[in-house]
């Protein structure tokens, strides 16, 4: 049970977006998709609904703040790399 605990708190060390103006800096590293999606969500301007997501872990790391226009591209990308796609109704 240590070791469990050991590698959530590390993940939460290695999991922070940090808004800024119109700016965002992302740092998630090795989380699970459903938990990327969920970050990242709050910083599009339409809501975000999903069905099943495979457990599946992504890393996204932005080197600079990035706009929050480029948060979509950047969502698009982490999802194809799962082979999932974002969808616009």
């Amino acid at each position: 049970m240590g070791t469990a605990l050991g590698a959530q708190q590390t993940a939460a060390r290695d999991t922070t977006i940090a808004s800024r103006d119109d700016s965002i800096s992302i740092h998630l590293v090795d989380v699970d998709v459903r938990a990327a999606v969920q970050s990242l969500a709050r910083y599009l301007d339409r809501p975000v609904v999903f069905g099943h997501v495979t457990a599946a872990k992504v890393t996204l790391e932005t080197p600079a703040p990035v706009s929050r226009r480029d948060v979509i591209r950047l969502l698009k990308g982490v999802l194809q790399s799962q082979n999932l796609d974002l969808v616009a109704d």
